[in-house]
């Protein structure tokens, strides 16, 4: 592979719905010729707000639930039908 592009030998979609799929691909790249898994999370166009203080810091929260059992930060977000 020229210039450090990536192959995808296969794709297998674990999920899918209008708002996100879920895939796997196995990949090969220049610098690993064995191939590797990548689970992608593709998501439908969003618009992130990026709230700014007055002295330059940016506005994010916590949103308080454990879905994935680790302290997650968020910014304000959402998306058109």
């Amino acid at each position: 592979m020229k210039g450090g592009k990536w192959k995808t030998i296969s794709s297998e979609r674990h999920f899918a719905d209008r708002n996100v799929e879920v895939v796997t691909d196995r990949v090969q790249t220049a610098a690993r010729p064995d191939p590797r898994a990548w689970t992608i999370v593709h998501r439908k166009q969003a618009v992130v707000i990026a709230a700014m203080t007055g002295d330059g810091k940016i506005v994010s929260y916590s949103p308080g639930t454990d879905p994935v059992r680790q302290a997650i930060w968020e910014m304000p977000s959402g998306s058109g039908r």
